[in-house]
């Protein structure tokens, strides 16, 4: 997209802001107030709902304003700066009369903050400045999805392009001026070529372009990518862009903890955003944003464009804090605290209370212990194990002692209305399966029998990825029986990878992190990729590596205290595999000292399955035994698990279904490294 610059560009007036004192005082004094009113703006739109005659299924958009809400208000937005459109609201005028709107209040040096969520889409780029011949497009609420019927002549003008976006934002950047502050997050699909297309539940976009006739594409060049414009960056305020798919993805949506659908960017913003510190990078930010989308095992990959490497919203990012407050009394053991799913608290998280100012817990024994009971966005509902005073409650601090990682459960649809008695058998098996659940339809796992009637297929139900294909014989009952079994295993194996893909610690104590270093069949090295920071103002790649390469790993601790440290697999399919310590090599061998870097000698290769793989680093201060946990169906032969990671790995092997699985985060760091196997 090449940038457009306004020559003058009139926007439409803006009813006069309104801004009431509670006391009378200087002229200064308003301004100064007014001014800090304005420091942080905010725009959602969020479209659930088309105009039926465009032809567009729904979204959920409608589930990411209370998200973004509730993350923004973390960050200092007040209320009555974070403005909503949706549905039929954002049209394209509603669109860019709020962007206009914006603009309008915004003052020199605020932070600005606009997110989409709704359809995207490509149009043909009538003006020639796209190299692929398409532009880039949100879908407004009554822009149609094809160029049919009604709209036989239409020629994009119910699209918001990429072009227009850029003028937008080229006069609100001019207004913020080099002081200023401008995120741009863009929920939606962008463009796309697979051919799940617009049908697909839970997708954002489609794969079908607007074309218009007698057009001719600008050229046959790979396609293009960009929001984002670099003019007059003298005179501009600074512009990060994230994206919630590439150019040729369609962007998925994924699940909160409660189970409902939200946007996968959305999510995954506002979990990140609990997480950073004043120091906080755009670019920092988007890595904790990436690995949280990359749990959703999604197959679309985020992007970042513009100036990533300056500080979160101008320098005036609010850390996360290390505890939490009392924010209400429910009973003299009921409380509510200043965190909930945003902050990563879930149903089932142990936590403590001290005296306010006590930071160092480690010698003192907590006045209470509680659980969290109820989960809200940005708030939890929390039992303690014994009563309260108000003072007593009101001067505490919440101290988290076992994050819990959610509900251990899967959703599963039974696609099998043409093989009655088989759908009631696996109705009968998976009923009685801890942490699966069979549902009518808006499911994780999907079973049918393959169009030949030979073969019995458990898949993914967003993209069809294929976690099992055995053959099947409708007469054979035996083999039924069997059947019914090894689907019920590998149903719970997916559903422990996904738990054990969620698994997030951070001890800087004992920071090890890795990389993988590509190696020739011999083990030499051929070039290091790893996910390296980009130079400034370059879209962050991502990590493929091709079916057949070999590669080792290059390990550094980080960390002050020495480690050992384990290297486990998670596929795309959710397969869980041990890599280190491997065979007759022992987790007592595989030991890092602070300071030190370690080019292991062991040499793997890259195969199926393809798709997004996960591997995972985890460094303790003693030696953990993963061995039995991962190859054994959590029967270690060895010794009893004692380590609160071994205990959690065995605990999603056995009948805990439907309960939260907690886990202890004291000296434990987790780095992971996501990637993507190609053929």
């Amino acid at each position: 997209m090449r940038s457009v610059k306004l020559k003058c560009g009139l926007l439409s007036p803006l009813l006069p802001y309104l801004f009431t004192m509670a006391m009378s005082g200087t002229a200064a004094a308003t301004t100064g107030i007014l001014q800090k009113e304005r420091d942080k703006l905010a725009l959602i739109i969020a479209i659930s709902q088309y105009a039926p005659e465009t032809g567009w299924t729904s979204t959920s958009a409608a589930n990411d304003v209370p998200l973004i809400r509730a993350a923004l208000r973390a960050q200092g937005f007040r209320n009555n700066n974070i403005s909503v459109l949706q549905d039929e609201a954002a049209d394209k005028e509603g669109m860019t009369s709020a962007i206009r709107q914006l603009t309008e209040k915004a003052t020199e040096g605020s932070t600005v903050v606009i997110h989409f969520s709704g359809h995207g889409q490509q149009v043909t780029d009538l003006n020639g400045d796209e190299m692929d011949g398409y532009d880039e497009a949100l879908v407004p609420y009554d822009a149609p999805l094809k160029n049919i019927g009604a709209f036989k002549d239409y020629r994009g003008e119910k699209h918001l392009l990429d072009d227009e976006l850029d003028a937008l934002t080229y006069r609100l950047r001019q207004k913020l001026s080099k002081q200023g502050d401008l995120l741009l997050l863009l929920d939606a699909c962008h463009s796309g070529t697979a051919t799940r297309g617009k049908k697909s539940k839970g997708v954002r976009g489609t794969d079908l372009k607007i074309v218009f006739d007698n057009v001719q594409s600008t050229s046959n060049a790979e396609e293009t990518y960009s929001w984002y414009t670099d003019t007059d960056e003298d005179v501009l305020a600074p512009m990060v862009v994230y994206s919630g798919s590439g150019a040729n993805e369609l962007n998925y949506e994924a699940r909160d903890a409660q189970g409902k659908r939200v946007g996968s960017l959305s999510y995954a913003f506002s979990r990140a955003l609990a997480e950073v510190s004043k120091q906080t990078t755009y670019q920092g930010l988007f890595d904790l944003v990436r690995q949280e989308m990359y749990k959703q095992a999604s197959r679309q990959t985020p992007r970042i464009e513009g100036h990533t490497f300056r500080q979160l919203l101008g320098g005036k990012a609010v850390p996360r804090l290390e505890y939490f407050t009392v924010s209400a009394l429910l009973g003299a053991q009921r409380l509510r605290i200043s965190a909930g799913e945003l902050a990563g608290l879930l149903e089932g998280s142990r936590l403590a209370l001290y005296d306010i100012d006590v930071r160092d817990t480690s010698a003192l024994q907590p006045k209470a212990r509680a659980r969290v009971v109820h989960s809200y966005l940005a708030e939890s509902d929390i039992q303690l194990d014994r009563p309260l005073t108000e003072q007593e409650a009101r001067n505490s601090w919440v101290f988290v002692e076992e994050r819990s990682l959610g509900k251990l459960e899967v959703t599963c649809l039974l696609d099998l209305a043409e093989f009655p008695n088989l759908k009631n058998k696996l109705q009968s098996e998976l009923a009685n399966a801890p942490g699966i659940r069979v549902v009518p339809d808006d499911a994780e796992l999907r079973v049918s029998v393959s169009g030949d009637g030979r073969h019995l297929l458990l898949q993914t139900d967003r993209d069809r990825y294929v976690l099992m294909k055995a053959p099947y014989h409708e007469a054979d009952t035996d083999e039924q029986l069997l059947l019914t079994n090894k689907l019920r295993e590998r149903t719970l194996g997916y559903l422990r990878g996904k738990y054990i893909r969620k698994l997030q610690m951070n001890d800087p104590d004992f920071k090890v992190d890795f990389e993988i270093v590509p190696v020739n069949s011999a083990g030499q090295p051929v070039r290091m990729i790893g996910l390296p920071a980009p130079p400034p103002e370059v879209t962050t790649p991502s990590l493929v590596l091709k079916d057949g390469d070999y590669f080792r790993f290059s390990v550094f601790n980080r960390g002050s205290k020495d480690a050992y440290f384990t290297i486990i697999d998670i596929q795309p399919d959710n397969q869980v595999n041990l890599l280190i310590p491997y065979g007759r090599r022992t987790a007592e061998e595989f030991m890092i000292k602070a300071g030190e870097t370690l080019y292991l000698n062991d040499i793997f290769v890259i195969g199926e399955p393809y798709g997004r793989e996960c591997f995972k680093l985890i460094a303790t201060p003693e030696p953990l035994n993963l061995s039995g946990v991962t190859t054994n169906r959590g029967e270690n032969t060895n010794t009893q698990p004692d380590h609160p990671l071994e205990i959690l790995f065995q605990s999603t092997y056995q009948t805990r279904g439907g309960r939260p699985v907690a886990t202890a985060p004291q000296q434990t760091h987790i780095s992971t490294l996501y990637f993507t196997i190609s053929p």
